[in-house]
């Protein structure tokens, strides 16, 4: 599970975001997806760094500007 976290100035924080992440880009003999393991996979990591490190969200208070 991935949630993003944003924290004000005076110590506020907020729920920017909630999702789960449960399916690698692997596939086994059958071509279903693979559940995530990147402590197993480290390809696994791709998907994270795509889907959350890479990732931006807008402000509120200003759409233009985002979160990164």
């Amino acid at each position: 599970m991935v949630q993003v976290t944003g924290y004000g100035s005076r110590g506020e924080r907020w729920i920017i975001d909630r999702y789960n992440i449960t399916q690698s880009l692997r596939s086994d003999c059958d071509g279903e997806s693979q559940r995530i393991d990147p402590a197993s996979y480290p390809e696994d990591w791709d998907v994270l760094l795509t889907d959350v490190f890479h990732k931006s969200w807008p402000l509120a208070s200003d759409p233009s500007h985002k979160c990164d």
